[in-house]
Order: structure tokens, then sequence, then C-alpha cells
């Protein structure tokens, strides 16, 4: 891995901000929700949707759990009241918390301009508009610059396996394309939630993986920081325990490999101050809550009964409930694959009437990619089967994971043309579907968050 730098030549970062952007005042401006959506109640008996209307053209729609997001990052010391929904994954709240500190300046200045009538917020709060700025706007701008972060993180990510193969990174960034404009990003980008972790994540489990199967050497230091970040990780989003879990198989396929034992044995003697890294900063947190309160929440599980749904059943109702999991997962994730398969039309069209790739052997880099999508993919699928929640977004992370071999074979239609002008035209191509997916994205109906 070393030498492998995907921040290299930073002008891609300044193409993908403006194209966020640019998208982000399209969300914006794009269709309002319809007042049925407005009144309709969630499963657990709430309104999920709250309109807010801006000046001129513009509204934000915020989830259901938007606002406690918002008022956990100004009042961070709500995460160990007895209860509290968000106590198992305080990591996102507390960096929201110290972003938004520099914010509170900036957006005390708009207070004096702002209404002094009550606005109704969810749960019967009732404030001034100013104060309700006051408040709460600082930690919604905390909440959209971290989404920005993590999105340019996704294709920093994406981009690094280019240099791994040798293949052109312009191809992956506008691939990305379907990791920046999608149906979790138009339904959260612009709300404050965790759900773009399912975005960056199986990208980053994929690369993991890719790099794995490309007999590429964890060194200590990476396996470390890995291990470190994973820790952190698990306070923000419950599927960073994947990451462990990729950790465990590289391991495990290394010491069933002759050639690899001997580069695995070391990271294998690692493993205490690995498991450590991991799992401590949970633990350390986990006792603190119960210390503090005598309890530790998890709302997934104590009142939405994720998980916990398998011992309330007998073997075969269980196992067809999990099945009927699995299925709705795939149908979801196929009414969600418009971007994906958009991306991936011109490069099968143009290898299938070459007929053969004329491109460089890849040394089976493409198989490697698919291979490293079809596991986490089926990782992410029993994941959240057995968590139990028939959730649209849940299906989300099963197609960020084909962003690798989708950016492979459209490097091998690119390697393919003889002339440049040909190349230049693909990749002009290749970014005029990366702005149809965008301007499709912001002018439909839903998903609302």
């Amino acid at each position: 891995m070393s030498g492998i730098n995907p921040f290299k030549g930073k002008l891609w970062i300044v193409g993908v901000l403006l194209a966020l952007a640019a998208y982000s005042i399209g969300l914006a401006v794009g269709p309002r929700v319809s007042g049925d959506a407005l009144s309709a109640k969630s499963a657990w008996g709430v309104n999920c949707l709250t309109a807010i209307d801006l000046p001129g053209p513009f509204g934000l729609l915020l989830n259901c759990d938007s606002p406690d997001f918002m008022e956990s990052a100004s009042k961070p010391e709500r995460l160990v009241e007895k209860g509290n929904w968000r106590q198992n994954r305080p990591g996102q709240i507390w960096l929201a918390w110290l972003v938004s500190q520099p914010l509170k300046a900036m957006t005390d200045a708009f207070v004096s301009f702002a209404s002094r009538a009550d606005v109704q917020l969810p749960e019967g709060n009732k404030r001034s508009r100013a104060q309700a700025i006051a408040d709460l706007a600082p930690g919604f701008v905390a909440y959209y610059l971290l989404n920005l972060l993590l999105l340019v993180a996704t294709i920093a990510v994406l981009r690094s396996n280019a240099s791994l193969v040798g293949l052109n990174p312009t191809v992956f960034t506008l691939v990305a394309s379907v990791l920046l404009f999608n149906d979790i990003t138009k339904a959260y980008l612009l709300t404050p939630h965790s759900q773009l972790m399912n975005v960056f994540l199986p990208t980053l489990l994929v690369t993991l993986v890719f790099r794995g199967l490309r007999q590429v050497q964890f060194t200590r230091d990476q396996l470390l920081t890995l291990a470190a970040v994973s820790g952190l990780g698990l306070l923000v989003y419950a599927t960073w325990a994947l990451v462990p879990v990729v950790m465990a198989l590289w391991m495990a396929s290394g010491l069933l490999q002759n050639s690899r034992r001997a580069a695995v044995l070391p990271a294998l003697r690692w493993s205490p101050v690995l498991a450590l890294l991991i799992f401590a900063p949970y633990v350390c947190w986990y006792a603190y809550v119960v210390q503090r309160t005598g309890l530790f929440y998890v709302h997934e599980t104590s009142y939405d009964g994720g998980l916990v749904w398998l011992l309330r059943l007998g073997a075969m109702e269980a196992a067809n409930r999990f099945v009927g999991n699995i299925a709705y997962l795939l149908g979801a994730a196929a009414a969600q694959s418009f971007p994906y398969i958009a991306m991936s039309l011109p490069a099968v069209l143009v290898l299938t009437i070459r007929r053969r790739s004329n491109g460089a052997d890849d040394n089976g880099a493409l198989k490697q990619a698919f291979v490293a999508a079809a596991l986490i993919g089926l990782l992410y699928l029993i994941f959240f089967a057995l968590l139990g929640f028939r959730l649209w977004r849940y299906a989300v992370p099963l197609l960020p994971a084909l962003a690798l071999p989708i950016a492979m074979i459209n490097c091998r239609a690119v390697q393919g043309f003889v002339s440049n002008t040909a190349k230049t035209r693909y990749l002009w191509l290749l970014a005029c579907i990366g702005a149809g997916i965008a301007l499709f994205e912001v002018t439909k109906e839903g998903p609302w968050g």
C-alpha cells in the first residue's frame, strides 16, 4: 500500500465539491414533499418528515431523527440521559458539536433578522424562529459539512484503487457520480443523519478486500491505524463492525496460503493490540454511561426489536423471516440501481461491440473487483437481514460496492480506444451521464428520508 496517494492532484477535490454544491442547491429547490407524505406516520407512530421553507425557492426536508441529531449536537450532554435514542452512537454527534463551535458566531449574525414568531418543531417543542436558528443552525451546518467530507473521502478511497492497478484515476472520479448522486444522498445529504456512512463504508470495505486479493501486504502501522479508526467508527455507526470482520478474513486467508503466511504472521501477533484498539472506545463509553445512569440504552434493540427478533421466534419462523428480509433488501437495491446501470451501459456496449477489451492485461484485477464487491454485498445483506428492519435505506450499501468494478470496466473501454480524441469523448460521455443522474435525482419525487 505504500506510495499510493489518493489525494494526488487536488483538482478533482474542487470538482467534486462544486458538483456537490450544485447538487445541494438542486435538492433545496427540487420537488416539495406532498402534504400526505408530511402527515404520514412512520413505523414508530410519529410524523417522520418536517418541511422547512427558506427564503426564495429553497426549502429543506428533515428526517424524523434529524431534530434530535441537531439538538444533541447543541447539547451533547443529552447523550448520557437515561434512555437517550442516540446513546449507542454518539460519535457523529460529538464531531458535529466540535465542528459547530466556530459556526455559532456566524449563525448568531442571522438571529437579529429572524422572525420572533413561534415555530412548531418536532415532538411538540415550540421556540421562536430566532431561537431555533441560534440553537440548531450550527449543528445543521456541521452535519452538512461532515456529509461533504465523507463523500470526498469516499471518492478518495475509490481513486486509490486506480493507482493500485495502474488505471486512469479520472475514469474512477467520473464513475464516482454513482456515489455522489443517488437515492441516499438525495434523502440525507441535506438532513442531519448518519446514513451517508452507507456510501463511504462499503467503498472502503471493497477497497480493503480488493487489496487483499491483489496480495498487497498491510504494514503494522496501517493495521493499527485501521483498527483505531474502526474503534472510533463503532461509536458512529454499527456497520463499522464489518471492518474487523474483513481484517479477520484477510488474516485467515493469509494463514491458508503458503505464499502469504510469512507476511500475515506478524500481523497475527499484533491481534490483541488490534482488538483492544477496535473495542476499547466502545467499552469505555458503555462503562461510563452505565456508571452515570445505571443503563446503556440501545434504541435499535430495546425499542425497535432489531436483532433480538431472532430470539422471539421459532427456528422455522425466524428462518422464513430472514429469507424474507433478504428478498426485500435485494428488491429495494434493484429499485435504486438506475445510476449504476446508467454508468455501466457505455462500457458494456463498447466492450460488446469490440468483443474484446483491447486493453492492457489487468492480471485478473477486474475479476477480483467483482469478487470483492460480491463479498461485501453479501456481508451487508446478512448484517441488515439479521437486524430485521425492512427499510429501503438499508439496501443502499449493496450498491456502492459495485462502484469499483464499474470503474474498472469503463477503464477497459477507454483503453481500447486508439486515438486520444476518442478517449476524451468517452470521458465527456461519462461526465454527461453523471450530470444526467444528478438531474434525475434532483427532479424526481422521493425517496424522502
